[in-house]
């Protein structure tokens, strides 16, 4: 994510990164501000481009029976996401773990194999599935906030 969390991959029902003339032609179509941000962030991601769910369990179901808008889905999801991969081992010089995380992460498997053939061109490249566990590191970093440090508790 970049200064909002619209930027980067496309998500479930947020448009991830987009062209920035599609805002300029919304807004001379007349489209508010408010307008706008309810469709990028309400409307768009996997939910605008499937017509049907920002569930990714359901539009893998849905591109397996055929449906157009599922499949669709699917293409930009895994399209954008190996762009940003390779953009950043390309600003690395390469990548020794990808970590999956969050719903789609820590959920699709069908994702996993996946990005295993795609990323074959990566060498050594170790790819792990990470529980994400925000509540955990919010109550962490809340002790850590609530404990005296020791150069605090010695004055």
């Amino acid at each position: 994510m970049g200064y909002t969390p619209l930027e980067g991959l496309v998500m479930a029902t947020r448009s991830g990164s987009v062209d920035p003339g599609l805002l300029l032609d919304l807004m001379r179509k007349g489209y508010s501000a408010d307008q706008i941000a309810s469709i990028l962030q309400e409307q768009s991601g996997l939910k605008g481009l499937s017509d049907l769910s920002g569930d990714m369990q359901e539009i893998r179901s849905e591109a397996l029976a055929g449906h157009n808008g599922a499949i669709r889905a699917l293409a930009v999801f895994k399209h954008r996401l190996l762009q940003l991969i390779g953009s950043m081992a390309a600003s690395l010089r390469g990548a020794d773990v990808l970590a999956l995380t969050g719903g789609i992460g820590e959920h699709d498997i069908a994702l996993l194999g996946e990005l295993k053939l795609e990323l074959k061109w990566l060498p050594g490249l170790d790819i792990n599935v990470v529980e994400a566990d925000e509540e955990g590191m919010i109550a962490k970093l809340c002790r850590r906030q609530s404990t005296p440090s020791r150069s605090a508790a010695v004055r």
